[in-house]
């Protein structure tokens, strides 16, 4: 068999983003840079909340969608008042993740206030983000300037990775070539037992995880992203390590923050970093099996997920991994569609579910076309096995359609973790003084029983685990680090068994 790659090239406004095709649904104005200024959307009075359901200009009787809102004309203050009303009465999850908007807004406005008064800009920054941050959903985001803070607070790297394994030891995975963890001869495999004095359990614990690529849903996001981020620190910082050397006896060394240009970080994303312009691809693997790699649930994906499949079947592909690592999105329907060729037959996708204005709820609106969303089975169907690999960087469209493989029979979800938890609909965009704007979700995906489905929950849990993890062992964190493909070994091993 001949082996072959396809790979589809972004199109659109040539910044590596997807037009919008989508416009039944209320408008999602989300950016996924998170520290580049977007031009703000023609402003709405602040109490305007109506808009249309898209599909004859019309609002739906009894339906009222919340729309984007500019307050940046507002001081600091009275904007986030402002912002944090449209908040809590916007973000309808909020008692199903046991978020308490008022305690985080009331929290946020005192350190706005202090800030205003001193104007302290990046006080301001660091008090909006902080409060976004809190709020436990991978949706969530704030875009615009962020006057340095970033920079000031982990540009700096200590030269080396940690990952926390299946029983709990927390081991150095990774040494940075030239940094201050190899210049005080620290080693990969060498276990941490203490940073700055404290436990290490307790270290990672008390780590503030604003700066992650999104905000965390999960207990699991959380530990990931405070492994990454306790190895920064302002550039010049210094840190003592407290480790055990290669005959078990405890040591120390003190480490230095030297500016990486956020490598360290970027080797430990769950965010897949290859070229952003290729959204999706695949291929034949040296063992035979075909291999899709997604990292855009969109409309402009969806033919070249097709003809993955329809491919993989023509060639008599004897199995198939299809790649999720941080693949986002929020076109639910561009997911249903992706996944179609794995079905024979229509298959209930979800229920899709938007904050109600008029009510203050959560709730289906039957006049939506996008009410419901089903599997629409091609003419085609690729019959063998398929393994879902995931982390938690898996987020927004594409963790329904993992769940939607995970249903079929001969398929299984791999990954060390699971999904983020965060497959939340569309999302409206509040700007704020100095250029920044909250981004933040107005809707969730519902199962057929119609209770909010795949999102995060108050017990830190949420998301699709795998049905096959695999284990964090100090040699399988140690080769992810290397850049080996584990992970794919790992489902390649699985699928063989399907």
């Amino acid at each position: 068999m001949t082996p072959w790659l396809f790979t589809l090239w972004a199109c659109g406004d040539g910044d590596g983003t997807v037009p919008p095709t989508d416009t039944t649904a209320p408008t999602d104005t989300t950016d996924t840079d998170t520290d580049t200024t977007v031009p703000p959307p023609p402003p709405p009075t602040p109490t305007d909340t109506a808009t249309t359901d898209g599909t004859d200009g019309t609002i739906p009787s009894g339906f009222v969608y919340p729309t984007a809102q500019d307050f940046s004309g507002f001081g600091w203050s009275d904007a986030f008042a402002l912002a944090r009303a449209e908040i809590e009465a916007n973000y309808t999850v909020a008692d199903h993740k046991g978020v308490d908007l008022v305690a985080l807004g009331d929290t946020a406005a005192a350190a706005i206030a202090t800030a205003e008064t001193t104007v302290d800009l990046g006080a301001y920054y660091l008090a909006v983000r902080r409060y976004l941050w809190a709020i436990p959903d991978g949706r969530v985001s704030l875009v615009g300037p962020d006057q340095g803070q970033l920079a000031a607070h982990i540009a700096g790297s200590y030269g080396l990775a940690i990952d926390t394994l299946d029983d709990g030891a927390v081991v150095v995975s990774a040494i940075l070539p030239g940094g201050s963890a190899e210049h005080a001869s620290v080693t990969v495999g060498t276990t941490v037992t203490t940073w700055n004095g404290e436990p290490i359990a307790g270290a990672l614990a008390g780590v503030e995880l604003i700066w992650g690529e999104r905000p965390p849903a999960t207990d699991v996001g959380r530990a990931r992203l405070a492994e990454r981020l306790l190895v920064r620190g302002p550039v010049d910082a210094t840190a003592e390590l407290g480790f055990l050397d290669a005959g078990g006896v405890p040591r120390t060394a003190e480490l230095h923050a030297e500016n990486d240009g956020y490598a360290g970080l970027e080797l430990t994303s769950p965010i897949d970093l290859v070229d952003p312009a290729e959204l999706v691809t695949f291929t034949l693997l040296p063992s035979g099996f075909g291999f899709l790699h997604l990292q855009l649930a969109a409309a402009a994906t969806v033919d070249t997920a097709e003809d993955a499949f329809r491919n993989f079947q023509n060639f008599g592909v004897p199995g198939a991994i299809v790649d999720f690592r941080g693949c986002d999105g929020d076109d639910q329907t561009a997911g249903a569609a992706m996944v179609s060729g794995l079905f024979t037959v229509p298959t209930f996708y979800m229920y899709q579910a938007w904050t109600n204005r008029a009510t203050g709820q959560l709730e289906r609106d039957p006049d939506n076309p996008l009410d419901l969303l089903e599997i629409v089975a091609p003419p085609f169907t690729y019959d063998g096995p398929v393994v879902a690999l995931v982390n938690h960087g898996t987020s927004g469209a594409c963790e329904p359609m993992v769940a939607a493989i995970a249903a079929l029979p001969r398929t299984a979800v791999v990954g060390f973790d699971g999904t983020h938890g965060s497959p939340g609909l569309d999302t409206v965009r509040i700007d704020l003084p100095e250029g920044i704007a909250a981004i933040v979700p107005v809707g969730a995906p519902l199962a057929a029983n119609e209770t909010i489905a795949w999102t995060s929950r108050a017990d830190g849990t949420g998301g699709i685990a795998p049905t096959s993890p695999i284990a964090r062992t100090l040699d399988a964190v140690l080769a992810l680090r290397a850049g080996d493909s584990v992970e794919i070994e790992a489902a390649e091993a699985v699928l063989s068994t399907l």
